[in-house]
């Protein structure tokens, strides 16, 4: 590689793992912290939801002793903004599944008037009482409010504006639904638009919150499946030129999300002429334009993958975890076999996804290839806005091919067919805005990551 490209690793997840943790499984550690700080923040909505609502009442008693009057009511999808005539608004966030909460547990306050003509506090439709035993009234000189909390797992209620509090005894439990099950209450894809070729697929990811609901299966629906369809594992498909929206549901809790789709017709790329070693592609593998991903392949591997894990990659045993296939010569702890390593640093056409894809040859290209591509002495480089997606426009500089220029996504990482010097990585590169120009990395990726292809032709 030219000294001029820098080679760095990242600290992303997705590409790279530290050595020491390659055996070790932290998810469900992760999931139980996830799990731990949703049921939090569930709470602790509730609890500011419940001292909205307390203030609320407040104000429409108050209101109603000022002779104030109610505009409007307007409907939110969780409440009910009141709109008075003095022009103060105030909001009403719902409760569910009946007075006492989803949960059976939840305190209830509320506001009744009594025969002296004056509004008093409730709690679970009883005469709230101030330390001293007297009803509480909700219009007071000194504007104290109850106010609710919870602390070692129950709700606690302060009627003397937080000095102290009494354990109503109720135990806080998750919320439940009509039946005593937890429900979802959200879901979230991991993308919320796809661009697609038709004959090609892509893979959406949905995410279940709470992540303790009982019940976390989800359907999936294309509202169009003649522009593309979608499997029961989030699928998508796509079938013919156009665009559609696939459709996230849970079974349960009435939940969704939406990913919008454009699929454009299957075109034949384009080789274009930069006045280099070899001529570049016009798009990726399983793409038919330039700012469209395309599909993804470990390095070696030939079929379009979402699963970037070591258990699951061709040129690897499981049980060593050792390679058998494309490993330097002075490599042997890292090899799988009774013989020397094979010695291939450079993918072989039956194992590069351009080749096999598109044959006629097409490759991946080599380190040197993409080196001489980022030689500013051959190309320049702008930013380039294409569907609110930035890419890099390479304009060459060679004499006579001025005119002719590729495109690259600058949020993609692709492949080179060339092995790094520690046979688990692979040669990649990725761009990236710089202060005033796009600018570009080579870097090692390991073998097993899922990444697009940009091929070259010779």
């Amino acid at each position: 590689m030219k000294h001029l490209l820098k080679l760095l690793v990242l600290s992303c997840p997705l590409l790279l793992a530290a050595a020491s943790c390659e055996k070790y499984d932290d998810t469900k550690i992760l999931d139980d912290i996830s799990s731990i700080k949703s049921r939090l923040t569930t709470l602790e909505e509730r609890i500011n939801a419940l001292n909205g609502n307390i203030t609320t009442l407040q104000t429409l008693v108050n209101s109603l002793g000022g002779k104030v009057f109610v505009n409007s009511v307007t409907k939110l999808d969780d409440g009910y903004i009141i709109n008075f005539s003095d022009g103060k608004t105030a909001t009403i966030q719902n409760g569910k599944d009946g007075q006492k909460g989803a949960d059976g547990n939840t305190p209830v306050i509320g506001v009744n008037k009594d025969t002296d003509g004056i509004w008093y506090w409730t709690i679970d439709g009883k005469w709230l009482t101030a330390p001293d035993g007297n009803k509480l009234p909700v219009s007071r000189s000194d504007g104290i409010s109850p106010q609710l909390k919870i602390e070692d797992g129950n709700w606690m209620l302060s009627t003397d504006g937080g000095k102290s509090w009494e354990v109503l005894g109720n135990p806080v439990r998750p919320v439940y639904g009509a039946q005593g099950r937890i429900l979802p209450s959200k879901v979230t894809l991991g993308n919320n638009s796809l661009i697609v070729t038709a004959g090609h697929s892509r893979k959406l990811s949905a995410t279940v919150f709470p992540g303790y609901a009982e019940n976390k299966d989800i359907i999936w629906k294309s509202d169009d499946p003649a522009i593309a369809t979608v499997s029961s594992e989030g699928e998508v498909t796509a079938v013919s030129e156009g665009e559609t929206v696939i459709i996230v549901s849970t079974e349960e809790g009435d939940c969704q999300d939406i990913c919008h789709v454009l699929v454009y017709a299957a075109v034949e790329p384009e080789m274009v002429d930069l006045g280099l070693s070899v001529k570049w592609a016009s798009f990726n593998v399983g793409a038919s334009v330039p700012f469209d991903k395309g599909d993804t392949f470990a390095w070696g591997e030939t079929y379009n993958k979402y699963d970037g894990t070591w258990d699951k990659y061709l040129w690897r045993d499981n049980n060593s975890g050792k390679f058998t296939k494309y490993c330097q010569a002075d490599q042997s702890a890292r090899w799988q076999g009774d013989g020397a390593p094979d010695g291939k640093t450079v993918l072989d056409p039956e194992d590069d996804a351009a080749s096999v894809a598109w044959g006629n040859g097409w490759s991946m290209p080599t380190g040197e290839e993409v080196d001489e591509l980022f030689d500013q002495n051959n190309c320049s480089f702008s930013l380039e806005i294409v569907d609110g997606i930035q890419c890099c426009r390479l304009v060459s500089k060679k004499p006579g091919f001025t005119d002719k220029s590729i495109t690259l996504r600058l949020d993609n990482i692709y492949w080179t067919s060339t092995l790094f010097s520690d046979p688990r990585y692979a040669y990649s590169f990725f761009g990236w805005m710089g202060e005033s120009e796009p600018s570009f990395t080579v870097f090692k990726a390991y073998r097993r990551n899922v990444l697009p292809d940009r091929p070259v032709h010779d």
